[in-house]
């Protein structure tokens, strides 16, 4: 019997399957949020290309258009993902097919990343991303499967901390510093808004001085200038002797909604982490993010950033 190109090629799909199967096992894939197949020999990329989109497997191979068949196309936009820009260059280099090869021809280790991400299908993320690269003995060519990785909290946390070092000393504690410091902030905490409240002298008012706001949400900057400084007690009540606190709206244990939020022009603050900013006099001013949707409750990365 005559054999045909589809024959070979569903030959070719049963035996990817079978060594993906045999090499990964579906427990590297339940933790993941992307993955794709490559071969790299030829420097393609099979379809589909998954992302675990609330908790279900999404094939977003369209989202590259006509680049898809390229492996090293499909690498550089990823790069362009990566929120710190400086990492772009070496990403794509590290994980170009020729360099891949190479480091298993060698018995080289694979680099793996953990970066803050922009997916416009996920949003803003920090991820590890790592390559498993291996020889088909049968058909005679490199193969990689590409695994991007949800991190843990402590691994978050370890990559957002170092992102703010390397912020403030990058740019020398500028103004260009802090905006940028709290765009990160925001990041790590997944919220609407960051920004600072600080007093005056006399530490009879307090005015918002910085301010990040995500795409689409409304800048409150200019609702938030010369509050009375007792006008916000209830934060200073909060807070009290623990530095940082998260608070909700639905469970206002302190008034901070009665009593603050009632008088301020502001509707769209649900819940906010506020931390104070304490010099050798004192408090003199806070730390605040809004509607923060993650880590909560973990707080070091706020009072680190309070700290400096």
């Amino acid at each position: 019997q005559e054999i045909t190109t589809m024959d070979l090629d569903v030959k070719r799909e049963r035996l990817q399957s079978a060594l993906n199967e045999k090499l990964y096992g579906k427990a590297i894939l339940d933790k993941a949020y992307s993955y794709f197949k490559v071969n790299l020999s030829e420097g393609k990329i099979f379809r589909p290309f998954i992302q675990i989109i609330e908790g279900k497997s999404v094939d977003v191979s369209d989202s590259f258009s006509s680049e898809f068949p390229s492996y090293d196309a499909v690498v550089r936009k990823i790069a362009e993902q990566l929120v710190d820009k400086e990492y772009r260059r070496t990403f794509v280099q590290h994980l170009s097919a020729k360099t891949l090869i190479e480091q298993f021809q060698k018995g080289d280790s694979i680099p793996e990343y953990t970066c803050r991400f922009y997916s416009p299908h996920i949003g803003w993320h920090y991820s590890r991303f790592v390559c498993y690269v291996s020889k088909d003995e049968i058909l005679n060519e490199y193969q990689a499967m590409m695994v991007a990785y949800n991190v843990s909290e402590q691994q978050k946390q370890d990559a957002a901390i170092r992102d703010c070092i390397d912020v403030l000393y990058k740019e020398n504690r500028s103004r260009d510093a802090i905006e940028e410091l709290l765009s990160t902030l925001a990041s790590f905490y997944a919220a609407d808004r960051a920004y600072i409240l600080e007093s005056d002298k006399e530490k009879q008012y307090l005015s918002s001085t910085y301010e990040w706001c995500r795409k689409g949400v409304r800048p409150n900057k200019a609702d938030l200038q010369r509050l009375p400084f007792v006008f916000v007690n209830p934060w200073i009540e909060s807070v009290g002797d623990m530095d940082a606190v998260y608070l909700d709206s639905q469970n206002d244990e302190y008034g901070v909604w009665e009593r603050l939020y009632s008088e301020l022009p502001i509707q769209d603050v649900k819940g906010i982490s506020v931390s104070t900013i304490v010099s050798d006099e004192g408090r003199y001013g806070f730390l605040v993010l809004d509607n923060p949707k993650e880590s909560q409750k973990n707080f070091w990365v706020l009072k680190l950033v309070v700290g400096f």
